[in-house]
């Protein structure tokens, strides 16, 4: 027997036993040329010759003859018998001498399942594919490859397949599909690929590595980004976990101030943890939210932010645990409060009457003002009268130079009246009056007292009476109240005297006064115009 590697050859000699009387031709044949074929045996001769020619004189000399094995696609040795016969010879004594033996092929396949990839990621809730085919055409009949070791939601289609001598080395899709879960976990698993059938069954099996390459990133869910609270009352959001953990979470909740506080419990006192398991995860738990009272009118902004640890969640960032902003709806109003008799318990609206100056002691009046609620920041009230008449007095002690007309208030001294004093000026009509002092806040920046005011009526009471004014002597200093002296007519030559009239105090609108005598036999009153026709007397 003589054995040869696929792709290679073998030489082997033949010679005749004994001297042939006459020439003695051998043919050399292969019983499967598909695995062994013989050489050609005479290089001198054109064409591939299969034949040996032995002579009485070179009988005896051994003649190199050459074998090469085929290559083929199995993966099993094979065989062939080479035959050597002198059927067609003239020496009688070699006439039908035949002579053979076996050549084997050792196989340079190895029989294999070839599979295309050695690791697969499938998205989740998504397929992907790879392919398996045989290395060697099976002897014997079919293959079947048995794929085992999908789960977690991992399915492989299709789980056998069968290969035979003439689909062996067509490469067959398996399509690997990963459903969704609710974890943010990537699972993965082991298909085993086992063959059986048509000299496949000592093969090694095949693994794959499949990963389902999850889309669901842990995060948190909070129920909403904002939540308003009133003040002295409370509020709820809630959170809850967006994919199922690999052991116990705990959120913790942070942020809470003087303003607000967090409890996350139902047992007594304030807790700010949450715990989530495997079970409860999507679950929405509450986070309540109490807000208290200030003392101020300012709407408060508080944030709140979201911590986790254990289970998968320790790394989340920022964007995957959102906060809720907390916003305190103040049930505070802000005002300015203004108190017309600083005397009483209760604070007093006005109006306030003032004398006029300087007829009367009481030509100036004192009030306070404070404001409603504590400020966020210092606020500046001004002070001014929509008359002349009346004037607020420095409302800085001359602490600086000037009359100031201003207060300021801040945080500690908001709920301090403040005194400001209003004086009533001397005029020369006699007519009260009344003015509107307003006193409007003013702050650095935009805050709840911008722009607010409150206003005090202060009444005037004037000390001028209306009255004529008579000047009985033209020529004095002050103004004569008479009486006056009259000769009677043409008896003398002062039978006539002139004296003045004026008003007393400013009129609101034109005054007309007439003059009459009581006795016009006696007194008559001269022309008070000399520009209209006829007798004036107004």
């Amino acid at each position: 027997e003589l054995s040869s590697s696929s792709t290679n050859s073998d030489d082997y000699t033949v010679r005749l036993s004994s001297q042939p009387s006459q020439t003695v031709t051998a043919t050399i044949t292969s019983s499967d040329t598909s695995a062994v074929t013989v050489g050609d045996t005479d290089a001198d001769t054109p064409g591939d010759q299969n034949t040996l020619t032995f002579t009485s004189s070179n009988w005896n000399t051994p003649r190199t003859v050459t074998l090469t094995a085929q290559q083929d696609d199995g993966g099993a040795d094979e065989s062939a018998t080479i035959t050597h016969s002198a059927a067609t010879t003239t020496a009688s004594e070699y006439r039908g001498v035949s002579s053979d033996f076996t050549a084997t092929v050792d196989d340079d396949e190895t029989p294999a399942i070839t599979v295309s990839r050695s690791a697969l990621p499938v998205p989740e809730e998504n397929t992907a594919t790879y392919t398996v085919r045989l290395a060697t055409e099976p002897e014997g009949g079919s293959v079947t490859v048995a794929i085992t070791g999908a789960a977690d939601g991992l399915v492989a289609s299709p789980t056998a397949l069968t290969f035979t001598s003439g689909n062996w080395d067509t490469a067959r899709t398996v399509t690997v599909t990963a459903a969704n879960d609710d974890n943010g976990v990537n699972e993965t698993v082991t298909l085993t690929h086992a063959a059986s059938g048509g000299e496949y069954d000592d093969v090694a099996d095949v693994d794959l590595e499949v990963t389902a390459t999850d889309d669901d990133a842990p995060s948190l869910r909070v129920s909403s980004a904002q939540l308003t609270v009133n003040e002295n009352s409370s509020g709820a959001y809630s959170i809850r976990l967006n994919t199922q953990p690999t052991a116990n979470v705990t959120v913790t909740v942070s942020g809470a101030t003087g303003v607000v506080t967090v409890d996350t419990a139902t047992t007594s006192g304030n807790q700010n943890t949450l715990t989530f398991t495997s079970s409860n995860w999507s679950t929405n738990q509450a986070v309540t939210v109490a807000a208290g009272d200030d003392g101020n009118a300012a709407n408060e902004m508080v944030p709140l932010s979201h911590t986790a640890s254990g289970g998968g969640y320790g790394s989340l960032d920022a964007a995957s645990r959102p906060g809720v902003t907390v916003t305190v709806d103040d049930d505070d109003t802000a005002g300015i409060l203004v108190d017309a008799d600083p005397n009483t318990a209760n604070d007093q609206a006005g109006p306030v009457l003032v004398n006029e100056l300087p007829s009367a002691a009481n030509n100036a009046h004192d009030y306070t003002v404070r404001l409603s609620v504590e400020p966020t920041q210092t606020v500046t009230v001004t002070i001014a009268s929509n008359i002349p008449s009346v004037t607020v007095n420095d409302t800085d002690g001359d602490s600086l130079n000037g009359v100031q007309n201003t207060l300021t208030f801040t945080n500690t001294n908001w709920n301090t009246g403040q005194t400001v004093t209003v004086t009533a000026a001397d005029d020369d009509n006699g007519i009260g009056e009344s003015a509107t002092v307003t006193h409007t806040a003013t702050t650095p920046s935009q805050s709840e007292y911008t722009n607010l005011s409150a206003a005090l009526t202060v009444n005037t009471s004037d000390d001028d009476a209306p009255a004529f004014v008579f000047d009985a002597d033209l020529d004095a200093a002050n103004d004569q109240a008479g009486p006056l002296a009259l000769n009677e007519l043409s008896s003398s030559p002062t039978n006539a005297a002139s004296y003045t009239v004026r008003l007393y105090t400013q009129p609101t609108q034109t005054v007309t006064a007439t003059i009459t005598s009581s006795d016009t036999s006696s007194v008559t009153v001269g022309d008070t115009d000399g520009i209209a026709n006829g007798v004036q007397n107004t």
